[in-house]
């Protein structure tokens, strides 16, 4: 419920101080406010204040102000004082950039606070969990592409946006630097490298459990030790399970007993876990038998029958454990998963298990940026504009064809979903999501899109510089700018509810 809760807030901070800020601009140049809406359609609570309607609505996806004398297709014999059509072009610019500068401003100021209460970001010292040539544990990368890099951050954006597959890094190794020219994942996606995480502590931590038993586990429990033992990675705890033989195991974990005050407080306790001896299929030396592009290895368990059921044997799919077996008995083998035929070795062995979901996260090291005052002004400004230009840089890369428009664009459903996860590690992650989205949410609506606050912009510039556009064409305009964004609304949360409520998938 807390995340819930949190979710809610996060989208309902965002949306109003965008609409504040039309408001106030609106009240400083003189042009009244009719209504203040946090969301559209009927007001469930709304209350009269002076001249202006102050509302929540049932669908508290958005927002808007909305002024005296606007109505574009009404035919006025003169403005009245507080009127919007009867303001100065300027002033219909200032009001119409209240909005995304309020919000960008948000962001500043929630930045400038995480700083000012010892925020630091993640350090740019890396850690490898796989090979990749050039790099290693311990290197510190410095710049990518000749673009300093003073955090992970920095790091991944400038890989995920690298406009080619060939990228110089400049690496700190021992205290000497060294370019390397590396390829970099990714044909329609955000690129990376495979095994490239920040430098730090790393653990696993519990993100589902089995849900037809009763669990001792819980999601976000934190394993320790397990027999007494530390474990830190996956390879740990299966070297530890492989070994044991008897029906219980001693499992010490950290386990999250937060309030909606303080979600991040723990305690340390020991239990008695359950192993189980299951059977898995091991598919090994994947290749994709057509593109002959090399595919991870895939462990699947007796117990995960929507994933076995996947694999065929040209039209014959099996709805029985032993039937598969059967008629995909262990050695090199060509099958199908889905609908890719693939080659690969097939095994089948016995595992150990908890049965529940691992996964391994790191606690990352953190920079020691300066922390006097100058510093967390422009250290706050400079994150600012790092927001504000990998949303650029990542519009621009979508309409060059360079990034998937699908994985790259998150809506309100997915938003509230990560802001819910976000919560659950602390208040500090939360806030720092609140002003990446509010600066995104500023940006996105200066685009030069009819609808947007950016559309109202270039139609009072127009006016101002040469002449009003005809009513006609700019509500045209609109209506027309109001559907395509409608229609895009729809795929955007069509995705998202693919994403959170089917995949599980949150990136």
């Amino acid at each position: 419920m807390t995340s819930v809760l949190a979710a809610f807030l996060l989208l309902g901070i965002c949306i109003f101080f965008h609409e504040l800020g039309h408001f106030l601009m609106g009240k400083l140049v003189g042009v009244t406010p009719k209504i203040f809406s946090i969301g559209y359609g009927k007001g469930i609570w709304y209350k009269k204040f002076g001249k202006t309607i102050y509302q929540i609505t049932a669908i508290p996806l958005g927002g808007y102000v909305q002024f005296y004398g606007d109505n574009l297709l009404k035919k006025y014999k003169r403005f009245k004082k507080g009127d919007f059509l009867g303001a100065h072009p300027l002033k219909r610019i200032a009001i119409a950039f209240g909005g995304p500068g309020f919000s960008i401003l948000l962001g500043y100021l929630v930045i400038f606070i995480l700083v000012a209460s010892g925020w630091q970001p993640t350090s740019n010292k890396i850690m490898m969990t796989q090979d990749h040539p050039g790099l290693q544990t311990g290197d510190t990368i410095i710049s990518i592409n000749g673009e300093k890099t003073d955090s992970f951050e920095d790091i991944a954006y400038h890989i995920a946006l690298s406009p080619t597959l060939d990228t110089t890094l400049e690496i700190l190794r021992n205290g000497k630097s060294s370019r390397i020219v590396t390829n970099v994942m990714g044909s329609d996606g955000p690129r990376y490298i495979p095994g490239l995480r920040p430098y730090g502590k790393r653990f696993l931590t519990i993100s589902d459990t089995d849900t037809e038993k009763k669990s001792v586990f819980r999601a976000d429990d934190k394993i320790l030790k397990v027999n007494n033992k530390p474990v830190s990675s996956l390879p740990d705890l299966k070297k530890i399970l492989d070994k044991h033989k008897e029906k219980t195991i001693e499992v010490t974990l950290e386990r999250k007993t937060g309030s909606i005050l303080n979600p991040s407080q723990t305690r340390v306790q020991t239990i008695q876990a359950p192993v189980y001896r299951k059977e898995m299929l091991v598919l090994s030396n994947l290749e994709d038998a057509q593109t002959k592009v090399k595919l991870a290895e895939r462990k699947i368990g007796i117990w995960q029958k929507d994933m076995w059921q996947t694999i065929r044997l040209e039209t014959e799919s099996f709805s029985q454990w032993e039937e598969m077996k059967k008629n995909l008995p262990a050695g090199k083998r060509q099958f199908y998963i889905g609908s890719v035929l693939v080659s690969g070795d097939v095994s089948y062995t016995q595992s150990n298990l908890l049965m529940i979901s691992i996964q391994p996260v790191i606690d990352a090291e953190k920079a020691t940026h300066p922390t006097d005052f100058l510093s967390m002004i422009t250290r706050s400004f400079d994150q600012t504009v790092f927001i504000t230009k990998a949303t650029l840089v990542g519009i621009y890369r979508i309409f060059q064809g360079k990034l998937s428009f699908e994985k790259s664009i998150s809506g309100p459903i997915k938003i509230m979903a990560i802001a819910a996860k976000t919560v659950d590690t602390g208040w500090e992650h939360y806030w720092l999501l609140l002003a990446q989205i509010t600066i995104v949410l500023g940006i996105m609506n200066l685009l030069p899109i009819p609808v947007l606050d950016g559309g109202h912009i270039i139609f009072y510039t127009i006016e101002w510089i040469y002449k009003p556009l005809s009513p006609q064409i700019i509500a045209g305009s609109i209506r027309t700018g109001m559907i395509l964004l409608m229609v895009l609304g729809v795929y955007v949360i069509g995705l998202d509810i693919w994403d959170v409520f089917v995949r599980g998938v949150l990136y």
